[in-house]
Order: C-alpha cells, then sequence, then structure tokens
C-alpha cells in the first residue's frame, strides 16, 4: 500500500510541475550523483542503493550530447568513482559501478562532501559544458543527520547554478534535505528500499530540477512531505 502511494505522489508530483512549466527548457543536464556510504547507512542498505544508481544509470539517456553522468560516495570526505567525462556510454559505467563501487564506511559529513563535490565536479575545467543547455544536476543521497554544516557549501553550488536534489532515507533530517535542496526538489523516502520506486520517477524529477528556474512557482504537492 506505502508504495501504491509513493507512485501516486510522485506521479502527482511531477504532473503538477510539468503543468507549470511556462515552456520548454533544457532537455538534458550534467548529473553528479553523491552517496552516503556512511556508517549510518551501513553495508546492507548501501547495496540498496548502489542497484538504485545502476537503475538510474540504465534510464538516463547517457550520451555526449545527452545526459552525462558522474558519481560520488562520501562519508568523512569525498571519494570520486568517476568525472562527467569519463564515460561516453552507460556499460563501462555499469561495469564500473559493479565491480569497483564499495562501501566506505565512517562518520557524516554531508557540508565537507558538497564543498568536495564542487571542486571536483563544478568548477574550472570540470564543467566544460554549456550550463544553460546542460544545466550542472546534483542528487545527493543522506541517511542521517549530517555532523557538520550543509547549508553554506549548498548555496554556493547553487549561486554557481547547480540544482540540488536532495534525497533522504532511514534517519535523514528533514532540516538538512531542505537547507540543501533547490526549491521543493527534497524527498524523504525513510525505508532505503524505496529507492526502488522512487528510482522510477527521478529522471523526470532531475528534467523539472534542470528547467528549474528560481522565483517559480512552487509545485502545490509537496513530495518529501507526502512520503514521510
Amino acid at each position: 500500500m506505502k508504495i501504491l502511494l509513493i507512485i501516486f505522489v510522485l506521479s502527482l508530483w511531477t504532473e503538477t510541475l510539468t503543468d507549470q512549466s511556462p515552456g520548454a527548457g533544457p532537455e538534458y543536464a550534467d548529473v553528479v550523483f553523491l552517496v552516503d556510504s556512511s556508517d549510518h547507512l551501513g553495508t546492507t542498505s548501501f547495496l540498496f542503493v548502489k542497484t538504485f544508481i545502476s537503475k538510474m544509470v540504465s534510464s538516463l539517456p547517457i550520451d555526449t550530447h545527452k545526459y552525462r553522468v558522474a558519481l560520488a560516495q562520501y562519508s568523512n570526505t569525498l571519494h570520486a568513482e568517476f568525472q562527467l567525462d569519463t564515460f561516453r556510454s552507460r556499460n563501462p559505467m555499469l561495469n564500473h559501478i559493479k565491480k569497483n563501487f564499495g562501501f566506505l564506511g565512517g562518520p557524516l559529513r554531508i557540508g565537507n562532501a558538497l564543498r568536495e563535490a564542487h571542486r571536483t565536479y563544478f568548477s574550472g575545467s570540470a564543467s566544460k559544458r554549456d550550463k544553460k543547455q546542460f544545466p550542472p544536476v546534483l542528487v545527493v543521497l543522506a541517511s542521517a543527520e549530517s555532523e557538520d554544516d550543509v547549508e553554506k557549501a549548498s548555496k554556493a553550488l547553487q549561486r554557481d547554478g547547480v540544482r540540488i536534489i536532495s534525497v533522504g532515507m532511514q534517519r535523514a533530517s528533514e532540516e538538512n534535505l531542505k537547507a540543501m535542496a533547490t526549491a521543493q526538489f527534497h524527498f524523504n523516502l525513510r525505508r532505503v528500499r524505496d529507492l526502488s520506486t522512487f528510482s522510477q520517477n527521478l529522471t523526470q524529477i532531475i528534467r523539472d530540477a534542470a528547467q528549474h528556474k528560481e522565483g517559480a512557482a512552487e509545485a502545490d504537492v509537496q513530495g518529501q512531505a507526502a512520503l514521510g
């Protein structure tokens, strides 16, 4: 029943955003997945996260002229798995995730991870494409409250034009999720197993975030509240 509710709420949420869109915006984006790999998440839950990332890579149209995807995981510090220009198609990404994407462990410092992601993926030569045509989108997964401040680092990213989608699991802090996110793009799934259902809607949510303009009308349906 909960899964059906999640599907309904997310479908209604994305339809509402589409209805409010004033016109066509960017079709593709540069997407960086920043994944919690702390002790708060744990090794068992990390397997669900790994499956979720594989599903997202499989669902996005990845190409040098379409979506580019990068992946990093974090606990105390950030560990870059691959850059936006490392792979030009999905199969090498999936192979890397299967063979090399392993659990880190350690404390949860989201603010530090955001700062390192900013420097690694969204600054200087790391971000080569036209941001108006291919907006940068950061998808952050978190499983607990951060041990450091997240707001300052997230605002710095947003000033550079990065749209942030925050996704909470387990004991994620609602305050952290809202502080990180661009506008209404914050979701709290509670259970890590719900990532499987959420993945079916995230492609559209990424597209909506890429087309988001500051000051645009907020969607009436707040997905993160209904998922709690």
